[in-house]
């Protein structure tokens, strides 16, 4: 598992663009599909990809550490 804490310049971002940034090797299908079995959650709750970040808010990846290092 991964987490990203949302800095002062993620803030005001859509989550799936800031995960686009983390996750450039991976497909748009990969990461809503992700984001549906909740495997990336935002503050511990499901999120859709929608969310508007805000300063402070924890993005956790649940991946194996070989998914991640792929993407």
């Amino acid at each position: 598992m991964k987490e990203f804490l949302v800095g002062t310049n993620e803030a005001g971002q859509r989550m799936d663009k800031l995960l686009f940034k983390y996750l450039p090797n991976a497909s748009k299908s990969f990461v809503y599909k992700m984001l549906r079995k909740k495997n990336i959650t935002l503050n511990k709750k499901k999120a859709e990809g929608n969310e508007k970040l805000k300063e402070g808010d924890v993005i956790s990846l649940f991946f194996s550490d070989e998914t991640f290092d792929k993407f």
